[in-house]
């Protein structure tokens, strides 16, 4: 039997971000050669690779990427502010975990185009003056990246607020931070409109927001029940096409394009011919999916975020590793954070069970009484007068499916969540099967070369995810040429 919507919410949430941290040793590895004989050699891998093959910053061991920070801030902010979305708290947070007075401040940042790199002084051609050089990776701290660089102009320096605090990025950002968003408001009409927001706060951009919600349909189906992740596109493909649909957004049909052409080009494929790619026949588990989606180099973090939020749904969070879970810096606050997001599924069950029970008392004492109109049979088997216990039977009153309230903690109160106000009194019935692997997400991050210069991409490396054009050819050979044009300090591994 698949897991209870309660427990695919969380696995979405906790599966995101620990894949993240699985992700970081080896994030933005671009040769895929060097990173699959670096994987060879190390003691262990792909995930939390030892030793760790990442040039371009450092962090410790099971610390969250960019992007995971992000979706841990949105995450707090949800769960502090009783289930809503406060775009002011979460702009303060991603300050707090981005800003000043946090790792990210090295001192290779400007002080004085702040929170910008300094620039390394170059000769005519363009090659950095080794004897003048003022940073060199890897950082020894994380990395701030574009989206994060545009935030903290507009709300630190420039004190603007939402929506103006968001950059104007159209990266991949977006689509790595739902989880905690489709985990509270899934089979809610609230739940665009605050991966929307959410996004916004950081992106200011139509692109950004749209395939970030592209892909919010795409996870709450399998957050509701559906089997497999091919099956969850081909349902939001349809969802985005049909002109009745809630929230529609000016990128729509771009999305449901970019879906549908995913899903073309995969579908009949062979396992040899589709490398590491969907393969609806396959039934990976969530270590496989993960490992495989870090194993392709790249933006491992981003990629492997998305795959980890699909398949810790489908598994649900008993489908992730113990071991990665401790690993994980924060792993033990996520999984606080996630039960009191979502609800534990324990007094769900409980719940069921007496619901059952009590139905089965009330037709045992229905036929007793068509047998003995004077009398039914009482708790020990006695009988009792019919009057006497008329008092104590009572209708039950159906689960709830659908969320009335979004404060999932009513009055206040944070120890004990409403998960009727959830929306997650609901039971899903099918089998998770499904497969979802890397690179349908190649290409996300910014370029080699923008890394370099401290800057970030917006071009063929945008939004990605299960979005990405996994066909194009023009994508795939600008990627050929990069690699070609990588330089000593892109060299991963010596």
């Amino acid at each position: 039997m698949a897991a209870a919507i309660p427990a695919r919410a969380r696995g979405a949430v906790l599966g995101s971000l620990v894949a993240d941290a699985a992700a970081v040793p080896v994030h933005w590895c671009y040769d895929p050669a060097k990173l699959a004989d670096h994987l060879k050699q190390a003691k262990s891998g792909p995930a939390f690779c030892d030793p760790p093959g990442n040039v371009f910053y450092t962090t410790a061991r099971g610390g969250f990427s960019c992007y995971g920070e992000q979706s841990m801030a949105l995450l707090e902010s949800l769960v502090e502010c009783h289930g809503k979305l406060d775009a002011e708290d979460f702009a303060k947070r991603l300050e707090a975990r981005f800003g000043k007075a946090s790792p990210y401040e090295v001192e290779a940042v400007d002080q004085e185009n702040w929170p910008e790199l300094k620039t390394n002084p170059t000769d005519a051609e363009g090659n950095v003056i080794e004897a003048e050089r003022k940073w060199s990776m890897p950082l020894p701290g994380p990395w701030r990246h574009g989206s994060i660089k545009g935030f903290l102009k507009n709300f630190v320096n420039e004190k603007k607020l939402y929506p103006e605090c968001g950059s104007t990025d159209e990266q991949v950002d977006g689509v790595c931070k739902v989880a905690p968003v489709v985990a509270l408001f899934a089979g809610d009409p609230n739940m665009l409109p605050t991966v929307d927001t959410a996004v916004r706060v950081v992106q200011n951009t139509d692109k950004a927001a749209a395939f970030a919600c592209g892909f919010a349909r795409v996870l709450e189906k399998l957050v509701l029940g559906t089997a497999s992740v091919q099956e969850a596109i081909a349902l939001a493909t349809k969802e985005l096409m049909d002109p009745e649909r809630a929230f529609k957004t000016t990128l729509d049909d771009q999305v449901a394009k970019t879906l549908e052409r995913v899903v073309g080009e995969l579908a009949g494929l062979s396992h040899s011919d589709a490398g590491m790619k969907l393969k609806p026949e396959a039934e990976p588990t969530y270590v496989e999916a993960v490992e495989a989606s870090i194993a392709c180099g790249g933006c491992t973090a981003s990629r492997a975020s998305i795959a980890g939020a699909c398949f810790g749904s489908i598994s649900s969070a008993e489908g992730i590793p113990v071991e990665w879970v401790a690993t994980t810096t924060q792993g033990a606050r996520v999984q606080e954070l996630a039960e009191k997001l979502v609800g534990e599924e324990e007094e769900e069950e409980m719940m069921e069970d007496d619901a059952e029970a009590e139905a089965e008392a009330l037709a045992q004492m229905a036929k007793a009484m068509a047998a003995n109109p004077g009398a039914v049979l009482g708790p020990d088997g006695e009988e009792d007068e019919a009057e006497d216990v008329a008092t104590e039977a009572r209708p039950l009153t159906p689960l709830k499916s659908k969320a009335e309230d979004r404060d999932i903690f009513a009055d206040g109160e944070t120890e004990e969540q409403d998960e009727e106000a959830a929306g997650l009194k609901r039971w899903d019935k099918t089998n998770a099967t499904g497969a979802l692997i890397s690179p349908l997400f190649e290409g996300l991050g910014p370029t080699k070369e923008e890394l370099a210069a401290g800057q970030d991409g917006q071009g063929s490396s945008v939004i990605g995810g299960l979005l990405k054009d996994v066909g194009d050819k023009a994508d795939a050979e600008e990627r050929a040429e990069a690699k070609e044009a990588v330089d000593a300090d892109m060299d991963m591994f010596g």
